[in-house]
């Protein structure tokens, strides 16, 4: 009785760090289908289509954000354990403005696109 209480317990308490825990973000390495398309081009400005499915089938996308570093604009995509209906696939419209020249994913900062 007592194995039962602790296990139930040990369980419990895995559950709720991995619920509540920092959300993952995505890597390049651990997504399949990924494609970056231009779908708009006005002035300056670009509109790209950034698009995949994580490899890791237990998370799901909770949010994608964006951040101008320098001359580089970030793509992170946030993943996390046990979203009811939630998805590992993304797709989100990427506004590149005219002072970024390169956009890149993930904490790895992987170069996706690039201006020249």
């Amino acid at each position: 009785m007592k194995f039962r209480i602790f296990l139930l317990t040990l369980l419990s308490s895995f559950y709720v760090a991995c619920s509540f825990g920092e959300p993952m973000i995505l890597e390049k390495k651990d997504t399949q289908f990924f494609t970056v398309k231009v779908i708009d081009v006005e002035h300056d400005t670009v509109s790209l289509l950034v698009s995949g499915l994580s490899f890791h089938s237990a998370l799901s996308v909770s949010k994608i954000s964006t951040e101008v570093e320098g001359g580089n604009l970030s793509v992170k995509v946030h993943l996390q354990p046990g979203l009811k209906g939630g998805s590992g696939s993304f797709e989100q419209e990427v506004i590149v403005p005219p002072s970024v020249s390169n956009v890149v994913f993930g904490n790895d900062k992987v170069k996706v696109w690039s201006r020249n």
